[in-house]
Formats: C-alpha cells, structure tokens, sequence
C-alpha cells in the first residue's frame, strides 16, 4: 500500500510540474551560462534574481529565466559563432574560453561538455523543455523518448537566434553521422580504456567523444552499445549473480513444490526437459 500510495504521488507532482512547464514556468535547475533565474509572484510580476542557492519561499511564487548580463549573452553567441563559422570543436571552444579568463556559472573551467550543453540546449532560444528523462522511485535513470517531452515554446526570451541554434544543431548532427558503427565502438573502447568505467557523465565530458544521446540514437540505448564492446555495469554484474543465484536453487524449488503437492494428495508429473509440473488425476 505503501508503494502505490508513493507511486501515484510521484504521478500526480510529475503532472503538476508537467503543467508549470507548458505554462513558462522553471522546474529546477541552475539557468546556466547566459541566463539567470527570476522570482515573479502569482500575477507574473518580477520580484527579483535568484542568486545560486536561492529558492523560493512563498508557494505561490514561480521561477522564470531571463538573459543574463550583456557579456555572458555576448560570449555564449561568439561560442555558437566559432563552431558555424570556424567549425570549431567543443574541445577547441572550451580552450579559448579558458584562454580568455571566461568561467562557467559555477565559476569552473570549460570543458567539452558544458561548451555542448550551451550549444545544444533549447532553452537559449527560449524554449522550456522538461521530462527528457525519468528516475522515479528509485529506479534506474530512463530516456524518454520525444514524443513524451513536455514543451513549452517562447516561454521566454531567447538569447541565441533561432537560425544560430538551428545552424549549430545541424553541424552537430553531421559529425555524429560521419562516423560508422565501428567507429564509434572505437571511441567507447578508447574510453572505458582509459577511465577503466563507462557513464553518461563520462562520455559527455571527453575530449571530442560522441555524446551520449547519439549512442543512444544510433544503437538503441547507452546499455546496448556497452555489451557490444563487452563492458558489464553494476547493475549487469548484479543482475547476473542474482540469476546465477536463482538458477542454483531452481531444482530444490522444484523438488519442494512437487513433495507440497504430494503432502496434501496431489500429484504432479514433471517434465524432464523443461521442468514443467503438471497436475495429473487419479
């Protein structure tokens, strides 16, 4: 009772804050390079910037996003310009970055990874995008697929032309989509190679690796691209002991359904290939 009572709560907050995010409203979340969270209250007026940290504390309050100062919108359009126009990598963007004193919003150096999540996150054109993924009660992270995406367009003011994210979208895709099969087995190798592991947050930080959503596009999930180059996670190593585990007791099982059967005047007639108990009458 429990359980259900924790799933449909968990079902009824994903709901309402499915509803929030079609109506321009923020759920979670730091804003990110270039933008800034703002408090409005229940008539939409702005009360004021969410400093990093900050939250709201009256219920009815909501957060939007707003550009952030001149020089952070300046910076995030030379990035999209230096991958368009200099077709510059992610490793590259993020060097000069560096090279040019720029933080990130949590004041950190740039790397391949947060230069993509600028580059390809909607939400610098003003768009609100919410449930691209699930981790609910505890279960293992799952990539929704598009058509359960809850979208809201223009929700509020882009910084990035909508042409330059398009643009840079395509560009993106395009390099993905030189690469064969193999190849990109080969990244993943070289990878787990190096950190002796393999995650979503790893592939997205490497150096000039694929990111994870195009293994994910190209072979169905990140759990299958894994098994075909032989790596095992936690998970798969415990899944396997406990069928291991569940294969060993089989036959007493078995054995002390049959012998239970017997105890009350059943019998049963068990098949030698398949060990299927059938009910035989006297």
């Amino acid at each position: 009772m429990a359980g259900e009572y924790s799933r449909e709560l968990s079902v009824k907050v994903i709901a309402g804050q499915c509803r929030l995010i079609e109506m321009g409203y923020r759920q979670g979340g730091t804003a990110g390079f270039g933008l800034r969270r703002v408090l409005v209250d229940e008539r939409g007026e702005i009360k004021g910037e969410l400093k990093r940290g900050d939250h709201k504390s009256l219920q009815t309050d909501r957060v939007i996003l707003m550009p952030g100062p001149d020089e952070e919108v300046a910076w995030v359009n030379k990035m999209y310009r230096w991958l368009i126009e200099e077709d510059l990598s992610f490793r590259e963007i993020a060097d000069r970055l560096n090279e040019s004193g720029v933080a990130t919003d949590l004041d950190r150096s740039w790397t391949p990874s947060t230069v993509r999540t600028v580059l390809t996150n909607e939400k610098y054109i003003g768009n609100n995008v919410y449930n691209r993924s699930s981790f609910k009660l505890k279960k293992l992270h799952v990539d929704n697929p598009p058509d359960m995406w809850v979208r809201k367009e223009g929700a509020f003011d882009g910084i990035v032309p909508l042409e330059f994210f398009m643009t840079a979208q395509e560009i993106i895709t395009a390099r993905s989509a030189r690469l064969s099969d193999e190849e990109l087995l080969d990244h993943l190798k070289r990878l787990y190679a190096d950190a002796g592991q393999l995650s979503e947050v790893l592939i997205d930080q490497a150096d000039d690796m694929p990111s994870a959503a195009t293994y994910r596009s190209r072979f169905g999930s990140l759990s299958r691209a894994y098994e075909m180059i032989g790596y095992r996670t936690d998970h798969d190593h415990e899944r396997i002991a406990l069928n291991k585990r569940l294969r060993a007791l089989h036959p007493e099982i078995i054995e002390r359904t049959a012998a239970a059967i017997a105890d009350v005047g059943g019998h049963v007639q068990r098949d030698p290939k398949t060990d299927l108990l059938t009910s035989m009458t006297s």
